[in-house]
């Protein structure tokens, strides 16, 4: 029954999203079928599922299909294909992966590289996306024609990053006259340690802080910041659903393709990562970031209904059944329940914290005296703290860190609704 459901609201929801790529898709399965290529792709949920049954109904082309949820592991998708792990690509000899969600395409690609893949990895999302012909996958040759002139809206990556930094610099300030530990994180910390600068096409910058850090950090930082800026939080009446705050810059817009509807400041911004205790036994860690995940997700559809364009009120239930559904819970409940998981271990001495708000589908943990006390490196032409060992930082964070990854090779890139380095979203 849950099959049953998962391919009807999945059919329902991506059929239309799927059809104008569906032709090209069968030419290119066929072509690699006839070369005795082998097929797989990364993505058993709804996506996956109305991928699956447009383009390769009878299970003719795509060998499996990965994904991390365990317990689906081993079993059949209405379309007859199998769920399978990250490793069967390696041990099966896997040509070609297709992912599904573009969202999860860098970390996807990481653990597959780190798994010892070496075949092709594609981001559906942008194939389908940029009508990306059959012919041009085949070659492989798509991406070397930049479909991005290297500016959002007039600007360059460059002007967009050296506003950026003017954030960086403002809560560094803050963080040295308050004796709050802070480090760049994720893909910050990346371009620190790989180019001692931003990643080429990084948008954003990211900083961690142990929980006590963070509190004292969002109880200050609204009186001590330049008017430039402001932080912006989870409060009632905005749409802003993230559990971790943002330094935001005022009189800027930089607005993601989806995000054009909610309300909340969409300007350039530093996102402010809280890392919170969390047990040594991985098993145990894995349990909390589950609920955790689950808690997040809640929030998200309560907030956010998919987009569907069609006008039957029936599919439009069906589709958005948990968004109407969570309308008879309150929002504090959900918000108490995540924050319960935030603190569950606070005043134990674990000796490990994780990032319980990472978007990343996996457990982003550390032992604390690898991240802490912090190192400094360079990062664009000024110095600023990085964790301790930043490559085992680093080695949890991307797994296989060392190579480049897609963000820096080019290859994914950005769908944006409004860019404006002088006037707030909604000002233009």
């Amino acid at each position: 029954m849950a099959n049953f459901r998962k391919k009807l609201v999945g059919t329902i929801q991506y059929g239309e999203y799927y059809k104008p790529a569906r032709h090209d898709m069968e030419m290119l399965f066929q072509k690699y079928k006839s070369e005795g290529k082998r097929v797989a792709v990364w993505g058993a949920g709804l996506k996956g599922n109305a991928f699956l049954s447009a383009v390769d109904p009878r299970a003719e082309y795509v060998e499996a299909v990965i994904d991390r949820n365990e317990s689906l592991h081993g079993t059949t998708l209405p379309s007859g294909h199998r769920v399978v792990d990250d490793r069967y690509v390696v041990e099966n000899h896997i040509d070609v992966v297709f992912i599904m969600s573009g969202a999860q395409y860098v970390d996807n690609y990481f653990m597959l590289t780190k798994a010892g893949f070496t075949g092709l990895v594609y981001d559906m999302d942008y194939l389908v996306k940029n009508h990306i012909g059959w012919e041009a996958i085949y070659q492989d040759d798509f991406q070397k024609v930049d479909l991005w002139d290297g500016k959002l809206f007039g600007y360059s990556m460059r002007e967009i990053q050296q506003r950026l930094l003017e954030l960086l610099q403002e809560v560094d300030r803050i963080c040295r006259k308050h004796g709050i530990t802070y480090f760049l994180e994720a893909g910050s910390a990346l371009g620190a340690y790989r180019y001692q600068d931003f990643l080429q096409s990084d948008y954003d910058i990211d900083i961690a802080m142990l929980r006590e850090d963070y509190e004292r950090f969002v109880e200050i930082a609204p009186a001590e910041l330049d008017g430039r800026f402001l932080l912006q939080q989870r409060a009632k009446g905005s749409q802003y659903f993230y559990p971790y705050a943002q330094v935001v810059m005022d009189g800027t817009c930089f607005v993601p393709k989806g995000f054009e509807k909610f309300k909340m400041h969409l300007g350039l911004h530093i996102d402010v990562a809280p890392l919170d205790n969390v047990l040594s036994d991985p098993g145990q860690q894995k349990k909390q970031f589950q609920r955790m995940q689950k808690i997040t997700k809640l929030i998200w559809d309560k907030l956010h209904p998919e987009e569907f364009a069609s006008r039957n009120v029936f599919k439009k239930l069906l589709v958005n059944q948990r968004y109407y559904l969570l309308k008879f819970v309150p929002m504090p409940l959900l918000e108490r329940m995540q924050e319960r998981e935030f603190v569950r271990f606070r005043g134990q001495d674990t000796g490990w914290v994780g990032d319980l708000c990472t978007h990343y589908k996996k457990v982003i943990a550390f032992e604390k005296d690898r991240l802490l006390p912090v190192g400094r490196m360079e990062f664009s032409g000024g110095e600023y703290p990085v964790p301790r060992d930043i490559e085992y930082y680093l080695g949890i964070m991307y797994d296989d860190y060392k190579k480049l990854s897609p963000r820096e090779n080019g290859s994914v890139k950005y769908s944006m609704v409004a860019v404006s380095l002088e006037k707030n979203y909604g000002e233009q």
